[in-house]
């Protein structure tokens, strides 16, 4: 006889995989498994895009040097407050 992929034990674990492909649950099953992961891939890909985006890095640096400047400011408020 000729075998798929190599000896008996193979070709009955193939003959298996698609009997249960030819399974209506397990195809259902399968077919979500496929479609949630597609959904997960494309949604994390694009929360990727909008984070790493250029104008949101440049968001994010303004933000930054601007808490500096804020936290200059209430250091400054602090000194006039306890030493008048």
């Amino acid at each position: 006889m000729n075998y798929l992929f190599f000896g008996e034990d193979n070709n009955i674990r193939w003959r298996k995989l698609l009997f249960a492909l030819r399974d209506r649950k397990t195809t259902i099953v399968i077919r979500n498994y496929c479609i949630v992961l597609g959904c997960v891939t494309l949604l994390s890909l694009g929360l990727a895009e909008v984070y790493n985006h250029p104008s949101r890095v440049a968001q994010r640096d303004r933000l930054n040097n601007y808490g500096y400047f804020i936290g200059a400011g209430l250091v400054d408020y602090a000194n006039r407050a306890i030493y008048r």
